[in-house]
């Protein structure tokens, strides 16, 4: 529910220009669930906008696109291949997109190594500019204290405002109560 609210106030702040729809960048896609989420939560605020959503899996990708075809929401979504094989980069990928200039809300959910490099690799790029709204997922639970520690030097800075948002470890309702999976997203 907090990150409906988050993408909701990311929306209302964005100003909508014919030439630019609002753009959305999701790393990780996995099997295009959080794709397909915010689609559908953008399509109900009734603006243009576009989701760009990367993925290094090629099983991975392939069920994403048939999840996102049968949500009839292709049009929307633009599932895009991360080749590590070639040592390609996020920042290298996204260039080939000549329509994306700006991300206007990132959504970071890929390999918990990559979090701070991939966004710091987005920021000298220009993709993500003053204005640009990070929700970066599993935070607590996989421990990824460098991204956290540069999100909280930005905000001492006053370069960013940001909140933890505690959380549940998703797919985990039927596993021991005793087990800790307390977890949390960073929205910046």
């Amino acid at each position: 529910e907090q990150l409906r609210i988050f993408l909701g106030e990311c929306f209302h702040s964005f100003r909508p220009s014919p030439r630019r729809p609002f753009a959305l960048l999701e790393l990780g896609t996995y099997c295009g669930y959080s794709s397909v989420f915010f689609a559908n939560e953008l399509q109900k605020l009734d603006l243009d906008f576009k989701i760009y959503t990367v993925e290094v899996d090629k099983t991975n990708e392939d069920v994403a696109k048939k999840i996102i075809r049968m949500s009839k929401m292709e049009d929307h979504i633009q599932v895009l291949h991360l080749d590590l094989a070639k040592d390609q980069t996020i920042s290298h990928l996204l260039a080939t997109l000549e329509e994306l200039h700006k991300v206007d809300f990132l959504f970071i959910d890929h390999d918990k190594e990559k979090y701070l490099t991939d966004l710091q690799l987005l920021e000298s790029s220009g993709l993500i500019q003053k204005g640009t709204f990070v929700a970066a997922d599993n935070i607590v639970f996989a421990q990824i204290d460098d991204y956290r520690t540069y999100i909280q030097t930005l905000q001492s800075n006053h370069i960013v405002s940001s909140k933890l948002e505690p959380s549940m470890l998703e797919y985990t309702e039927y596993v021991k109560a005793t087990d800790d999976y307390s977890d949390g997203i960073e929205m910046s």
